[in-house]
């Protein structure tokens, strides 16, 4: 979720962060003046909306593949257990995990680096 700060111009900022002072499409939190009139509030607002938008989506469309009634979800499992282990269902999820886990990873690193931090792949607004 904090990948969306970028795009609400919602990254915080203070005067220390930079030598000019914070930039239009940052937030600035030096006092609560400053950040009133920088649109942290409302930006804030936008943020969480859009978050909460997301999750209610997710409720209204994936609860209809749950099971309707205990004896719909006993059916789903005989039905589980007959089709048995699949080798080829392992592997896709252990790649599905390892791509997952490593670009976890090189975007953890890539934030470390004051360098590579601003690449918009990691969150960043691009590097000069």
């Amino acid at each position: 979720s904090t990948q969306l700060l970028t795009p609400f111009r919602g990254v915080a900022c203070n005067d220390d962060d930079t030598a000019s002072g914070c930039g239009s499409n940052t937030v600035d939190t030096d006092s609560p003046e400053t950040f009133k009139d920088s649109g942290g509030p409302w930006r804030f607002t936008q943020y969480t909306m859009v978050l909460q938008s997301i999750s209610v989506i997710s409720v209204f469309l994936f609860t209809r593949f749950l099971p309707r009634s205990k004896k719909m979800c006993r059916d789903w499992k005989e039905l589980g257990e007959q089709l048995g282990t699949s080798t080829r269902r392992g592997q896709i999820t252990l790649a599905i995990i390892v791509i997952t886990l490593l670009y976890g990873i090189v975007g953890a690193i890539l934030l470390l680096n004051v360098n590579t931090s601003c690449l918009p792949e990691v969150g960043g607004s691009g590097c000069d």
